[in-house]
């Protein structure tokens, strides 16, 4: 892959870079279940069957219910820090 990345100018860090494969609907037309480890620079590549990119969750089963949750604890965790900082106040 160095040699793909260097023809079209491309850097690659190899520390931050995964692998992710999708796990297809349709096992007819699945072509295999385990691949060889990919390397970049002599690095070899992590294979993920999560991760997070641009403050998404992304998983491989391509569903967005870790997403949705991660931002529902994200937006309890606010609320909750909103509402530590308010003074109840309450009429007689």
């Amino acid at each position: 892959m160095s040699v793909e990345t260097l023809a079209i100018d491309m850097n690659c860090n190899a520390q931050k870079t995964v692998c992710m494969v999708f796990q297809s609907k349709r096992r007819d037309r699945m072509i295999a279940g385990v691949f060889s480890l990919f390397m970049i620079g002599g690095h070899d590549i992590q294979f993920v069957a999560e991760l997070r990119h641009l403050g998404h969750v992304i998983n491989n089963n391509l569903t967005d219910n870790d997403d949705i949750n991660c931002e529902i604890r994200n937006m309890l965790m606010q609320t909750n820090i909103l509402c530590e900082g308010l003074v109840i106040v309450q009429c007689l």
